[in-house]
């Protein structure tokens, strides 16, 4: 049980990734870099987590 939960939240991550990644070369062209994320706006960097957050969940339980 417990690997599987390791596993779904392995999964997850890798999900909220891809969906920053997407978000982000969509918006700036690219993918960011840890400093270009960094030098973003707080609220920024907080909407386009959400927005990558909301995908995952949304992909993760249609499977």
């Amino acid at each position: 049980m417990a690997t599987q939960n390791a596993r779904e939240a392995a999964n997850l991550a890798r999900r909220i990734d891809e969906n920053l990644n997407k978000i982000c070369r969509a918006q700036f062209g690219h993918i960011l870099t840890p400093a270009e994320w960094k030098a973003l706006p707080y609220a920024t960097r907080r909407e386009i987590d959400k927005q990558a957050r909301q995908q995952a969940n949304q992909s993760g339980s249609k499977g």
